[in-house]
């Protein structure tokens, strides 16, 4: 399968952090006092395998090409190439919108792995902004946020 590695949260980096801090305390490796910090490579790990493609399908990336251009936008497939191992990925090009516009959405580009340098995921923090106190009220509720 695809994701044999297996996923990483939390209680995984709890349980190497706790294993790995034990084994240091123990062979009193490091002299004095420290700190441990176990984490993992996280978003900004290129994805330079099939494998790494398929699991960010629905994310945004930007693609950087072997030809030197690059390409942005939703990751929708990963495609199984034939026995000459021409596997691709799919990305719709994703434009944004200027001035509170709507992003501008492309015909689907199909790239052969072979001739991508390397890509990563874009994290999008745009709904991480100001709440207004307006959308969190809801519908019939006035500007105090009181039910009408």
């Amino acid at each position: 399968a695809e994701d044999d590695e297996g996923e990483l949260d939390l209680d995984r980096v709890a349980d190497v952090t706790r294993a790995v801090s034990d084994a240091l305390d123990a062979q009193d490796v490091v002299a004095g006092e420290y700190t441990l910090e176990v984490s993992s490579p996280g978003v900004s790990r290129p994805l330079t395998e099939r494998r790494h493609f398929a699991r960010a399908v629905g994310r945004t990336v930007s693609v950087r090409l072997v030809d030197g251009g690059t390409l942005a936008g939703r990751l929708t497939a990963v495609e199984r190439g034939d026995a000459d191992g021409d596997d691709a990925v799919v990305v719709v090009p994703v434009t944004p919108g200027v001035k509170g516009r709507r992003p501008k959405t492309g015909a689907p580009v199909r790239v052969p792995l072979a001739q991508v340098r390397d890509a990563r995921v874009e994290v999008d923090l745009s709904g991480l902004g100001p709440v207004d106190d307006d959308d969190v009220a809801g519908p019939g509720a006035d500007a105090a946020g009181q039910e009408s």
